[in-house]
């Protein structure tokens, strides 16, 4: 840089800068460099301190800025008798270096007297935000107030004439905030994975001393001394008005500023995977936008009136600019984005937010200098001008933190939220229209109403038209085209909350919970229930259990059948439970459950964290069910002190169980979980639980093994008839493999004591000052093979648990436990299957699918999943015209039809594959009396499931089988399938669920036929009626919900209705009503063996022995080289790509 934009003069704005002037603008800009470190440090820090929440942020942030408004405000006053401002501010800057070094020893002393406290403020949110913010201010506010004398005083120090404040302010506040930038960037991104929190703190705080130092001896000019402009009594008050106008507006700046920051985080996590890199990218990318927009704002003139022009402009071009970008169509926009473009790299990532951020951003940093510069009457009052309004901004900032974040966005929500910012905005601009720009009043701006008023209209009119659905924020981003149920007559059960959207997705017969937008779990039952069954049984009589993240609650629920006395529930979010009740089986937490009247259920609205490290309480049980450990905060829940603290809260005998996600795992990671959690809790144990392993700890002395009896195993497992019901459940094969079987249960066991520490021997412990874990990033973990080789290399014999087990009962337990870790590495290839057939690539998902049965051949849902794949395969190819002979076609289907009963024969209880199998067996292959069979055991597991076996609590019957069977048994002409007493029976039971009104017209008319096959044709034809009556209300409710002639809807139940017009004519003459295509000569099913599954010639997967490939060996990659990843939602899986056609 050659030339000096900064102190401008009237004779000459070009100077040459001075070497000590450089020097000086290049501490300034560590300056900002630093701050941003402390800023994020801090956050991270304190979130340990007072808790995750938003609430508990936001009042970090909060002193922050706070301080910093404080600071500028009373350090902006002093700077009109500063004739060194610069040596001031290296007196400052020295206090700020080592009063942010001395944090790191005064926060453990904050959360000292906080959990002193904790207790006490449990329960009112007013009292416990008023507490944390006075005890962060200890630490927090002493430096920060320090740091908001920065820019005022180096506005003191370089504008030297009037003309020159608004090029001036413009480089400050750019270099100062470039600064900023670099700092986020570098803390986020370098210095927090690398040397961790402290230490990088301690850099910064290095910086800020050396900084303060050099300012104390390089020498500047000396300010020009201050003097009062004298002013008549009518031109004061003129003065005044203006500064107390420019007071508003730069608070509205601020209160949509900050508000808006708010809302695009928010907005964010419903289309980019929320971690550890969302923040620094988001920050990174504001602050970038700033330095832009203030450079730029330097090269404007100085003209007064097109500054007022300028000013009042931006703020309402910001307003419209940040509610198109919120309200864009999202299915052209955003969603378009996700699916072209993705969203899974930090590329990717940064593309998106720049293109939500950096405009808004830029505008934001022209403001901010114009604005000073029509605040400014003098040199010598600069200083003082911009500690003000930066005060006034930073004040308003923090007032829209807590406003939008607290109040509007949990109560009207998001699109709401975004109006309120963007109207302020607007509101600042004509403000300073009316208060500052004399020669046109406002109402000579009837273009610029009418240009906001057209915007904002437009904006909401491109949104919902003929050509675009309306835009509705977040529903558009969380269903992607799915439903989302009503939760009541009033609302969708979907939830805004403080820290983050809950919704509850429709995905075919299934509902599925997520949270921001990553799956939670769903309605039907998973691996999740036995992390409430296994540290139960094996802690043998728990009173007391603390659950920590509630997810859908399947593990909670468990603990409740093991009879405690007390169930603390700590959850972050609010509004969860009203969910889990309506879709989720969490009747239990409804106040008038038998549940609640037996056990004392709490639902504690907290950061599990935060809650674990600071009550008084102690428990039996501690379960921490959060795994996604990519999501900020989760992986605080694995550190060395968080265990420590966990410690504190169990009792004598008390258990706590830890997931391992292996999902989200490495080797070196899944080394680093299992020995941090091991040198806390030597007697640890490990549990597997499909890919979300167990980790079990016990509060006993380091020596104390835990050793059971095999009889109290038993006892455990059949301690009532609730838990021997629920544990009839199989993570793979049959009913032999249910784990209520003792010898299933034990096979769940993988390690402890010696075993388990050389299976982590190599592992780097966890510790909160250095977040490894959320850094770490695996897009290939090679299908888990390394963390379950690490396993198998060290599992232990069950004896070490069960000293009085046989070997034969030993070893039949470490077969099924070979078989629990193959079926880790099975489920693997069967994701990837999906993904890739999702993505056309079929051929390959097919033989990735049949790797998963040759590694798992008792895994019942591979052979389900494949036969479906063969079905959708056929019917693409044939109408694609890639299959065009009847000998193909008949390989798929017969594969198909194969597969399926090879589900059946592994998993009898399996009703998907007995209802695929009726669905051929009567269409395709006219086998009757085979489909009725299948339909008898749909039926079976749906109407009166077996032990173990869960169905949707919304959806508790298979409506369409029971129709079907019901249909054969009343309107077969065969005498072998006619059963009318069995028809009546199901078409009863089916009448009592949910079902929309054709259902219900299907199911009379079915109970009518029945009737009358048993003689009673008055009745008959009274049931018949009433399904007639039925229909005919069906029809015309959804010509008005369609707005169309009840004519034209009549015409596609036409033959329906013909069709029942004619039953009642024959039941009118005493005749039945038979389905002549209802009858079969065919046997009894057939054991059918499953034909050649590679008749296909589909290539087996490369590295592994087939027909195709003979030579392949398991230890070899199983992905192809050169492949690349689609996109999934599943961020622990490789999806391999080949080169070929995806019909070839």
């Amino acid at each position: 840089m050659s030339t000096n934009p900064i102190p401008s003069t009237a004779a000459s704005s070009t100077s040459k800068l001075q070497s000590a002037e450089l020097i000086a603008l290049i501490c300034f800009v560590l300056s900002g460099f630093a701050a941003l470190v402390y800023e994020i440090s801090w956050i991270r820090k304190a979130s340990l301190v007072v808790g995750a929440t938003s609430y508990a942020v936001s009042t970090v942030l909060g002193v922050f800025f706070g301080g910093l408004a404080i600071g500028s405000y009373l350090f902006g006053k002093r700077t009109r008798q500063q004739r060194t401002p610069i040596r001031l501010y290296g007196k400052l800057e020295i206090g700020v270096g080592i009063l942010c070094i001395l944090s790191v020893f005064t926060l453990p002393l904050v959360e000292s007297l906080y959990s002193s406290l904790y207790d006490s403020i449990q329960g009112g949110l007013f009292v416990a935000l008023l507490i944390r913010a006075a005890l962060i201010s200890i630490c927090l506010l002493p430096p920060t107030i320090l740091m908001g004398a920065t820019l005022p005083l180096f506005c003191r120090q370089f504008i030297r004439h009037k003309n020159g404040v608004l090029n001036s302010i413009s480089w400050l506040y750019g270099l100062n905030t470039l600064g900023a930038a670099v700092g986020a960037a570098v803390c986020g991104f370098v210095l927090l994975p690398a040397i961790g929190v402290n230490a990088s703190i301690f850099l910064a705080g290095g910086i800020s001393i050396v900084a303060g130092g050099i300012m104390l001896v390089v020498k500047l000019p000396n300010t020009a001394a201050h003097v009062e402009e004298e002013q008549t009594p009518e031109e004061s008050e003129q003065t005044k008005d203006k500064s107390r106008a420019m007071g508003i507006v730069f608070e509205l700046s601020g209160f949509a500023a900050i508000g808006n920051e708010i809302i695009w985080t928010r907005f964010l996590t419903l289309i980019i995977e929320n971690n550890v890199y969302t923040y620094t990218l988001t920050l990174t990318v504001i602050l970038l936008g700033i330095v832009i927009g203030s450079l730029w704002a330097s090269m404007f003139t100085n003209d007064l009136r097109k500054s007022i022009f300028r000013f009042g402009a931006l703020q309402i071009v910001t307003g419209i600019v940040t509610f198109a970008i919120i309200m864009a169509p999202a299915e052209i926009v955003w969603i378009s984005f996700m699916e072209n473009i993705g969203t899974s790299n930090i590329s990717q990532q940064l593309m998106l937010i720049g293109l939500i951020m950096l405009i808004p951003s830029i505008l934001a940093g022209m403001a901010f200098p114009i604005g000073i510069r029509l605040a400014t009457s003098g040199v010598t009052s600069a200083g003082a001008i911009v500690g003000r309004l930066s005060a006034l901004n930073t004040f308003g900032g923090i007032i829209g933190s807590f406003v939008i974040g607290f109040l509007v966005l949990p109560k009207i929500g998001l699109e709401n939220a975004i109006s309120l910012t963007a109207v302020c905005n607007v509101l600042a601009g004509f403000l300073v229209w009316l208060k500052l720009d004399e020669s046109k009043l406002l109402q000579k701006r009837v273009g610029w109403i009418l240009l906001v008023a057209i915007a904002f209209v437009g904006i909401r009119l491109s949104s919902n038209s003929f050509l675009v659905e309306r835009t509705r924020v977040p529903f558009d981003m969380l269903t992607m085209g799915r439903t989302i149920p009503t939760l009541d007559e009033n609302n969708l059960a979907m939830v805004e909350g403080v820290n983050s959207f809950l919704a509850v997705v429709e995905n075919g017969d299934l509902f599925e919970l997520h949270i921001d937008k990553q799956w939670q779990g769903n309605s039907k039952r998973t691996q999740q229930f036995m992390a409430g069954h296994i540290p139960s049984i094996v802690h043998g009589n728990p009173k007391s259990v603390c659950v920590v993240g509630l997810g859908t609650g399947q593990t909670a629920k468990r603990f409740l059948m093991h009879e405690i006395e007390q169930l603390d529930l700590v959850e972050i979010e609010e509004g969860l439970d009203a969910l889990l009740i309506r879709f989720f089986n969490g009747e239990w937490l409804a106040e008038d459950s038998v549940e609640r009247q037996n056990t004392e259920i709490n639902l504690i609205t907290e950061d599990g964290r935060n809650y674990l490290a600071h009550t008084s309480a102690k428990y039996d049980i501690i379960s921490i069910e959060v795994g996604q450990v990519f999501r900020p905060g989760i992986a605080n829940f694995y550190t060395h002190e968080f265990y420590q603290q966990t410690r504190e809260r169990l009792n004598d005998d008390g258990v706590i169980s830890q997931f391992v996600p292996i999902e989200f795992l490495g080797l070196n990671e899944f080394r680093s979980v299992v020995r941090t959690f091991v040198q806390t809790y030597p007697n640890a144990q490990l549990w597997y639980n499909t890919s979300e392993l167990l980790l079990l700890g016990f509060n006993k002395d380091i020596n104390q093994a835990q050793v059971f009896k095999k009889d109290t195993i038993s006892n455990a497992l059949h301690r009532n008839d609730t838990v021997i019901k629920d544990l009839a459940y199989n993570h793979w094969g049959g009913k032999q493999h249910q784990l209520n079987n003792p010898t299933v249960f034990l096979s769940g066991f993988l390690a402890n004591g010696r075993d388990l520490r050389a299976m982590c021997a190599d592992g780097q412990l966890l510790v909160d000052d250095q977040p490894l874990l959320e850094y770490s990033s695996h897009p290939y973990l090679d299908f888990h093979r390394p963390v379950l080789n690490q396993i198998r290399d060290h599992v232990s014999k069950v004896d070490n648990i069960i000293d009085d087990i046989s070997p034969a009962l030993s070893a039949r337990c470490h077969v099924l436990r070979n078989h629990n870790l193959a079926q880790i590495e099975a489920v693997a290839y069967t994701d990837t299957a999906k993904a890739l057939f999702n993505i056309g690539h079929y051929d390959d998902a097919i033989a990735f699918m049949k790797h998963a049965i040759v590694i798992q051949p008792d895994y019942a849902t591979a052979h389900f999943d494949l036969a479906n794949m063969l079905q959708n395969v056929l019917r693409i190819k044939s109408e694609e015209g890639v299959i065009d002979n009847q000998a193909t076609m008949q390989r798929y289907t017969e594969d198909s039809k194969a597969l399926l009963f090879k589900t059946t024969q592994i998993n009898n209880n399996h009703w998907e594959a007995h209802k695929s199998l009726a669905n051929i067996n009567f269409y395709r292959d006219q086998e009757i009396l085979n489909a009725i069979d299948h339909l008898e055991n749909v039926i079976r597991i749906t109407v009166n499931p077996p032990l173990g076996e869960d169905y949707l609590s919304s959806h508790p019957d298979d409506i369409e089988s029971m129709l079907f069977l019901a249909t054969f048994m009343a309107m077969s002409p065969d005498p072998r399938v006619q059963d009318a007493r069995r028809a009546e029976e199901i078409v009863t039971a089916a009448l009592n669920n949910e079902i929309n009104a054709l259902q219900a017209t299907q199911l009379k008319s079915t109970l009518a036929a029945a009737r009358a096959m048993q003689g009673d044709f008055k009745d008959a034809r009274n049931i018949l009626v009433d399904a007639i009556s039925t229909l005919d209300d069906y029809v015309n409710q959804l010509a008005v919900y369609q707005n169309r002639n009840p004519d034209e809807v009549k015409q596609a139940y036409a033959d329906f209705r013909t069709e029942l017009d004619l039953r009642y004519q024959r039941y009118l003459a005493n005749k039945l009503y038979l389905n002549s295509s209802m009858v079969t000569a065919q046997a009894l099913p057939q054991n059918n063996a499953p034909l050649d599954l590679n008749n296909l010639n589909i290539p087996g997967i490369l590295g592994v022995p087939s027909d195709t490939n003979p030579g392949g060996t398991l230890g070899q990659p199983v992905v192809p080289a050169g492949t690349e990843t689609p996109k999934s939602n599943n961020p622990g899986l490789i999806l391999p790509k080949t080169n070929d056609s995806p019909n070839q």
